[in-house]
């Protein structure tokens, strides 16, 4: 017997339509019959509710960075590699090619910030990761005291992931003399992290954390 495909083919889908059983029809025949031979419950039916409004993609990923000041395009990054996790090559190079317009603006927190972006994307342009890197170093980490230490670590631990030492020290210096007010779980992390960095930072570090677990008591 001649599939409904075939005889679309040879004579054009409105004849073949006319001439098919339904599909529907067909599975509603087949559900009855099963359910009344094994004795079974009706299917169930369920009420699917759309959203007002559908959304295809984050806002992050339509934003133009080419109109995007520093602090725009810093915040822009950061969602979409540490939130969206966005790997489109197109939209990195977009930022990209606004960041290195803005590059002589970048200061110290923004590249700290930067660099945990950095440390997540898998195609950089190293030429930018250098001089974030730079930027850090000059600093000494005075700049970075206005920063949370949540987001100190997170630098710390983006630049463990990428072996950058000299930048790292930066990083641990304002750390240090916060070691008293991190929690057990942060220490742990840094002293971890601190193995990438000099030793003088790691024992600057390792003292500070020692201290305040004796005042803790």
């Amino acid at each position: 017997m001649r599939s409904a495909c075939a005889v679309a083919w040879r004579c054009g889908w409105p004849a073949a339509l006319r001439s098919a059983r339904p599909l529907h029809a067909m599975r509603l025949r087949r559900g009855k019959g099963s359910s009344e031979a094994s004795g079974g419950s009706p299917p169930k039916r369920f009420n699917f509710q759309l959203p007002e409004t559908v959304q295809d993609m984050p806002a992050v990923a339509i934003a133009e960075p080419s109109v995007m000041n520093l602090a725009q395009l810093v915040r822009h990054m950061r969602e979409a590699a540490l939130y969206w996790r966005i790997e489109y090559e197109p939209f990195w190079a977009r930022a990209f090619n606004r960041l290195r317009v803005l590059r002589d603006e970048i200061g110290p927190p923004q590249a700290a910030r930067l660099l945990t972006v950095f440390a997540r994307l898998r195609y950089v342009d190293l030429e930018l990761v250098q001089h974030c890197e730079d930027v850090l170093v000059k600093s000494d980490g005075a700049p970075l005291l206005d920063m949370s230490s949540a987001e100190l670590i997170g630098v710390a631990e983006a630049l463990c992931t990428m072996l950058r030492a000299e930048p790292l020290v930066a990083v641990l210096s304002p750390l240090v003399q916060r070691t008293h007010r991190l929690e057990t779980a942060q220490q742990l992390l840094l002293l971890r992290v601190a193995g990438q960095a000099s030793p003088e930072a790691s024992c600057s570090l390792a003292d500070g954390i020692a201290r305040a677990t004796v005042e803790r008591g």
